[in-house]
């Protein structure tokens, strides 16, 4: 499992797919559909097979909506919130009209970022083949939430910027990541349970290390 979600990219950068969406993975749409029950409902997206949907974002004619959960040809959605807001904040457009939906999915770069994050601890990736301790020995996974975050805007942001100018806002995005990256590696400390009593007794701080694309 890994430590953040697309709706994380898209609360620390909202412009994230107006501007890089053609680095992501689109898994479905756009396409027509039906918002329902005062916009939180919508209707229409067949029988996808996609596991990772509740914390996925949803463009509603290009607006970006995180999904909060998921029933075959349903998912519910709100607009983007604060991390742990509970309420649901609903669409402003009218419900019953058709609306355009698209899926587009970040989820290999961050699964990236998350496999250099665990490099950087020493750790295996869960199921992963290897020797030593894998990630579920991390004790506060949460404090790496804002770390793998980053590193997945820097590589889109990377990945979008590799055919154009240095002076290019997508350049100039892919290095403002990169330098935030950097900072949260400096400051996180993650707590590790090696021995499996379900208490941390060692700490580790991710070494230097450079995000490369793969």
């Amino acid at each position: 499992m890994l430590f953040s979600t697309d709706v994380d990219l898209v609360r620390h950068e909202p412009s994230l797919h107006a501007e890089v969406g053609f680095a992501s993975q689109r898994l479905w749409g756009p396409a027509p559909a039906v918002l329902l029950e005062s916009g939180t409902i919508i209707q229409g997206l067949g029988e996808l097979e996609f596991n990772d949907w509740v914390g996925s974002v949803l463009l509603v004619d290009g607006v970006p909506f995180e999904v909060t959960g998921h029933n075959t040809g349903f998912v519910q959605v709100s607009r983007i919130r604060q991390l742990g807001d509970p309420i649901l904040i609903g669409s402003e457009r009218p419900v019953s009209v058709p609306i355009t939906a698209e899926l587009q999915w970040f989820g290999p770069q961050r699964d990236l970022a998350y496999r250099q994050i665990l490099a950087m601890l020493g750790l295996c990736a869960q199921g992963a083949p290897g020797d030593g301790p894998d990630a579920s020995v991390i004790v506060n996974r949460e404090s790496l939430r804002l770390l793998e975050t980053y590193g997945a805007l820097h590589l889109i942001y990377a990945a979008g910027a590799s055919a154009a100018s240095e002076e290019s806002a997508l350049w100039s995005k892919a290095q403002l990541y990169r330098v935030r990256y950097a900072r949260e590696r400096e400051r996180v400390a993650v707590e590790l349970d090696l021995d499996g009593d379900g208490m941390a007794e060692v700490i580790r701080r991710p070494s230097v290390v450079h995000l490369v694309r793969g």
